[in-house]
């Protein structure tokens, strides 16, 4: 879905949005946690597509533009609206009697125990569980200098990766914090240590 969300091109292409829907649509139904995963490549994107980039919204309520542009704006809400669609509604229709028990299972309790109790643990809880069940020592090590090396260079696209780390891992935090819900962001730091070891100059350091 990551992958058809690129090809989107910010949703100007109607049929990569399309596949991106189906996509997404498919890993709803597949894990009902798998919005998390998505949701910091498509906050970006989003970013991107209608305020960073163009500012689009701000041209379309305004009224700015050539009418070719506000078609284009138009355009690229319907392939959005149309992603959108196709991905929440077979998730609705399949799991909709157990999101209601879900939403009626929160409890004060749950609150308490899963939302507002944080501690040291809690809040580093995934850049522990990264250390001594995941990635584990070493490759931990080689991710945290990789990811500081991303902020400090800013390569091409870095701010996706960043978000596509920093998004779900915030959102778990405050809420289930289990770690194969973690699971999608892996990619992610194996792209980030990737791209720093790929750019280390020293021949002896990088084969090590």
């Amino acid at each position: 879905s990551i992958y058809f969300l690129m090809l989107s091109d910010y949703f100007k292409n109607t049929v990569y949005s399309i596949l991106f829907g189906i996509f997404f649509g498919l890993g709803m139904i597949t894990k009902i946690m798998f919005p998390v995963s998505i949701i910091g490549p498509l906050m970006f994107y989003l970013y991107l597509t209608f305020i960073h980039k163009d500012n689009l919204i701000k041209k379309l309520i305004l009224n700015k533009g050539s009418v070719g542009i506000r078609n284009a704006i138009i355009k690229k809400f319907i392939n959005l609206g149309i992603s959108v669609l196709l991905g929440i509604l077979p998730f609705l229709f399949l799991f909709l009697p157990r999101i209601k028990r879900m939403l009626f299972g929160i409890t004060n309790e749950f609150l308490e125990e899963r939302i507002f109790n944080f501690g040291f643990k809690e809040i580093f809880f995934y850049i522990i569980r990264l250390v001594d069940s995941q990635i584990f020592l070493v490759f931990s090590a080689i991710f945290i200098i990789a990811f500081i090396f991303l902020i400090k260079t800013k390569p091409k696209n870095y701010k996706f990766l960043i978000f596509w780390i920093l998004i779900p891992v915030i959102i778990l935090t405050l809420g289930d914090r289990t770690i194969r819900h973690s699971i999608p962001i892996l990619p992610a730091v194996a792209i980030a240590s990737s791209n720093f070891i790929v750019g280390i100059n020293n021949r002896k350091l990088k084969r090590i």
